[in-house]
C-alpha cells in the first residue's frame, strides 16, 4: 500500500516537472512563440522524455494498484476460508454423544468445575475454621471422599479431581461458591493466572487430544490475518468477525488455554491485540464471580498482561 502511495507522489511530481518545460520556454521567448524549427525540436525532446517517463509511472502505478486490489481480493477470500475451517475444527471436536459447541460447553463446565474444587482445597488449608467443619464439609455426599484426614488435603491432587467432581451437581456448586468467594476475591492476579494454568495444565493432560488443535487453528487465524497487508482498521474488523464466531464456552476455555506454559506470549499478544475475548461471560469462571461483563473482561486483560509478564521475567525453579 506505501508503494502505491510513493507512485502517486511520483505521478503529482512527474505532472508538475512537465510544466517547468513551458514555464522556462515562456520565460525565454518572453511568453511569445518561437518560429526557429531547431527550438521546438529540442522543446519536443524535453518535452517526449517528461512525457515518456510520466506515462511509464503511470502504467507501473495502475499494474502496482491491480495487484493491490487483487491481494486485497485474495486475503480476504482466505479470511473467509479460515473462519469455514474454524466451525469446521469446533464441529470436530467431540466427547461421547456431544460435539460442537456441547462439547465445548462440558470442556468449559469441567475446567470450571476443577477450578472450583482446586480453589476449594486452597481455601480449605487456609481455613480457620475447626478441624470438624473442615472434615464435614469434605466429605459429605462423598464430594472428595478420597480424604479419610485432614492431613490428606496436601495429597489430593488435580489428576485426582476426575474421580469426584461428578458429584458437584448445581446446587452443590453454587454453596462451594459462595463458601469462596471471599478467599477468590483475596487472590491478586498472579495466584488466579497460576490457579488457571495449573487447573488447565490437567485438561489438556485429559483432553489435549481433542481440544490442542482447535487452539493451534485459532492461533494461525489470527496470525494470519494479523499478517495482511491492510489497514489497522481492517484487521480490527477482521478480528471483530472472528470473535463473532465463538461462543461463550470457546471463550472460557480459552482463557484456561491462553495462560498456560504451552499457550505462548505470542498467542496471548494477539488475543488482546484483537479483544477476542471481550464478550467473556462472569459467570463461566468462578474467577469473575460478581462482575459484570465489562469487569471480567477487564480482569481477563489483567490476567493475560500478566502471563506475558510472566514469559519476559520467568520465575526460577526451586531445586
Amino acid at each position: 500500500m506505501k508503494i502505491i502511495y510513493f507512485f502517486y507522489g511520483w505521478i503529482i511530481i512527474m505532472i508538475i516537472a512537465s510544466l517547468v518545460p513551458l514555464i522556462v520556454y515562456a520565460c525565454t521567448f518572453d511568453g511569445g512563440i518561437s518560429t526557429e524549427p531547431v527550438e521546438w525540436s529540442a522543446f519536443g525532446s524535453i518535452m517526449g522524455a517528461v512525457s515518456g517517463s510520466l506515462a511509464f509511472v503511470i502504467a507501473t502505478t495502475g499494474i502496482l494498484v491491480n495487484k493491490h486490489e487483487s491481494n486485497k481480493s485474495r486475503q480476504n477470500d482466505l479470511f473467509f476460508k479460515l473462519l469455514d475451517l474454524h466451525l469446521k475444527k469446533v464441529d470436530a471436536v467431540v466427547i461421547g454423544d456431544k460435539s460442537g459447541y456441547e462439547a465445548f460447553k462440558f470442556f468449559a463446565e469441567k475446567a470450571n468445575k476443577y477450578l472450583l474444587i482446586h480453589l476449594a482445597l486452597q481455601r480449605l488449608k487456609k481455613a480457620e475454621e475447626s478441624r470438624e467443619i473442615i472434615y464435614e464439609l469434605i466429605t459429605r455426599e462423598e464430594v472428595l471422599k478420597t480424604v479419610s484426614k485432614i492431613d490428606s488435603l496436601d495429597r489430593i491432587k488435580i489428576k485426582d479431581y476426575q474421580s469426584f467432581f461428578t458429584f458437584l451437581d448445581q446446587t452443590k456448586f453454587e454453596e462451594w461458591k459462595n463458601w469462596i468467594n471471599n478467599y477468590v476475591q483475596s487472590l491478586g492476579v498472579d495466584d488466579k493466572r497460576k490457579a488457571l494454568a495449573e487447573v488447565y495444565r490437567q485438561i489438556y493432560t485429559e483432553d489435549g487430544h481433542l481440544l490442542g488443535q482447535y487452539f493451534r487453528n485459532m492461533y494461525y487465524t489470527m496470525k494470519t490475518f494479523d499478517d495482511f497487508d491492510i489497514s489497522d482498521e481492517k484487521k480490527e474488523y477482521y478480528g471483530k468477525l472472528f470473535r463473532a464466531q465463538l461462543g461463550k464456552s470457546e471463550l472460557a476455555l480459552g482463557l484456561f488455554n491462553a495462560v498456560w506454559k504451552r499457550s505462548g506470549e505470542e498467542m496471548v499478544d494477539l488475543l488482546l491485540r484483537y479483544k477476542i475475548l471481550d464478550d467473556i461471560y462472569s459467570h463461566d469462571v468462578i474467577l469473575f464471580t460478581g462482575l459484570d461483563t465489562e469487569q471480567a473482561y477487564e480482569l481477563t486483560e489483567k490476567i493475560l498482561e500478566n502471563y506475558i509478564e510472566s514469559c519476559k521475567n520467568p520465575q526460577p525453579v526451586n531445586g
